[in-house]
């Protein structure tokens, strides 16, 4: 099952994240897809903006770290090893790049959110002000 739905309403192409059996959570699916996805779905055509939304009890739970953990470069020891230590770094950079598709996109992208929201989508989270990570390293506020 994908981790986004998306559904065109005249003019707007509402992209839902849609993960029933984890409520919002954003595992592989997600992070495999949002880029591409926010993509097609503001593609030169009729739509004029894209929003974006959740299916649960909240617009999003963060990251699904269970889902996530066969993609960290660990190996149970906790010893600090350079490759694995490079590895996850690429996975944060490659993160932090599908995490900016609404920043980059063509069209606005406005997020319809409600509820607990644990994770920055594009820099935009629910309390005013809120800095999701240090410059430079994550989403960060962008409003």
């Amino acid at each position: 099952m994908s981790a986004l739905t998306v559904e065109r309403r005249g003019r707007v192409a509402w992209v839902r994240l849609s993960r029933p059996e984890a409520p919002g959570a954003l595992g592989p699916e997600f992070w495999g897809s949002f880029r591409q996805t926010l993509t097609q779905a503001a593609a030169p055509g009729e739509v004029r903006a894209l929003v974006l939304s959740g299916d649960g009890p909240s617009f999003c739970a963060g990251l699904d770290l269970v889902a996530m953990a066969p993609k960290l470069p660990l190996d149970g020891s906790g010893r600090p090893d350079g490759a694995r230590t490079a590895a996850f770094h690429e996975l944060i950079r490659e993160c932090q790049e599908v995490i900016r598709a609404p920043v980059v996109s063509r069209v606005p992208v406005i997020a319809a959110m409600w509820g607990h929201c644990q994770q920055a989508i594009g820099g935009v989270r629910t309390e005013p002000g809120a800095v999701d990570s240090a410059p430079g390293q994550g989403a960060g506020p962008r409003l």
